[in-house]
């Protein structure tokens, strides 16, 4: 189930994300989404349009923050991953926005995979300043999901 963000689960979506950046950033040292975790915490899930899907048992397993039209943040549990989560964030993202965008680091293959098949195109390249690390900016292709 896919539900709008509680406050209280913030240091969650936190731990959540800090174990999917390690995973799928393994090109940036670990230090930097560490040093990054409160701004996360206090200031970027909590004022992005955030959506968090959960298991049965009401566990976050994945969430998306969305600042407009973009998205900032797509991450899912490790351990979930591959089960369709990170698609069902996007079919509802795009329930609210028909017109999608994001950023993704161009070493990110995994990634890049996943938005591709998901219906988005690269449209752009540019560098991330805090980290020197090249991004795609995507897009999506079609209206709804």
């Amino acid at each position: 189930m896919i539900r709008p963000f509680i406050t209280d689960e913030a240091t969650l979506l936190v731990d959540l994300w800090l174990r999917a950046s390690e995973r799928s950033h393994g090109f940036i040292d670990l230090s930097y989404w560490q040093s990054n975790a409160e701004a996360m915490r206090c200031v970027y899930i909590p004022m992005a349009e955030t959506s968090v899907y959960v298991d049965s048992e009401n566990k976050p397993r994945g969430f998306i923050s969305l600042s407009g039209n973009t998205i900032a943040a797509l991450f899912v549990d490790p351990t979930y991953q591959g089960l369709g989560i990170g698609y069902q964030l996007i079919a509802y993202a795009l329930t609210r926005h028909p017109r999608l965008e994001l950023y993704v680091y161009c070493k990110n293959h995994k990634a890049i995979r996943f938005y591709l098949k998901s219906g988005f195109s690269v449209i752009d390249k540019t560098r991330d300043i805090p980290t020197g690390e090249f991004q795609y900016k995507m897009q999506n292709d079609q209206q709804s999901p």
